[in-house]
């Protein structure tokens, strides 16, 4: 392992994580496969109803990201941040790491 696939830095407030081969994903100390998500809304300062426009976005490693539109609920930041969780949620059993 080298240093820069370690994420151990001397701020203790940041989580550990590092790059499982055998996983082909980044793992916790529990070795817990890790997905990142983020929700986002492009003009958002507009309202949901004037032209704002949110999605989500899925990340385990660099070939295996996905996004999705939101077509279902009100675009705005709020929204979009709590949809990615709770898909990751529900599906994340159905989500594969590899």
């Amino acid at each position: 392992m080298s240093s820069s696939e370690d994420s151990r830095s001397d701020d203790d407030d940041q989580p550990y994580y590092i790059w499982d081969g055998d996983q082909h994903c980044y793992v916790n100390e529990d070795d817990i496969p890790i997905i990142w998500t983020d929700g986002s809304c492009k003009n958002n300062h507009l309202g949901p109803d004037d032209g704002a426009s949110s999605g989500i976005g899925v990340y385990i490693h660099g070939k295996k990201k996905w996004s999705k539109h939101n077509n279902k609920y009100p675009h705005t930041n709020q929204v979009s941040s709590h949809c990615n969780r709770y898909t990751v949620i529900r599906y994340g059993e159905n989500i594969r790491v590899t």
